[in-house]
């Protein structure tokens, strides 16, 4: 509603969303925040905690190397199984500090084999 008074934007109304529904312990990790919510948001988010943020300022965030198709060549069903896993494995990624692919193919093979 607050936006609607504002009359802002789409996009900022989706930063505002974005800024203000999060709690502060999602600030433990900014890179993360940052690949999750994009970059603007975690600096908002940052600065209104009273956090640095200087660390953001030109950060890109790394694609995830790993795709549902490439689950799926390695014997599992496409479906929800494969999103689960993906999902799984990408979290994963971010708390590993976005390692490269190689790390993430080792992270496949435990996914898969445990």
């Amino acid at each position: 509603s607050v936006a609607a008074r504002l009359r802002l934007s789409k996009a900022q109304r989706a930063r505002l969303v974005g800024v203000a529904g999060r709690m502060a312990r999602d600030c433990d990790d900014p890179f993360g925040l940052a690949y999750r919510e994009g970059n603007d948001v975690a600096i908002d988010r940052i600065l209104l905690l009273d956090g640095d943020a200087t660390g953001l300022a030109g950060w890109e965030a790394p694609t995830f190397p790993l795709k549902g198709g490439a689950i799926v060549a390695r014997g599992v069903a496409a479906g929800p199984e494969v999103a689960r896993i993906l999902q799984a494995i990408e979290r994963r990624w971010i708390e590993e500090g976005f390692p490269d692919e190689s790390r993430v193919q080792i992270m496949l093979d435990e996914a898969l084999t445990g």
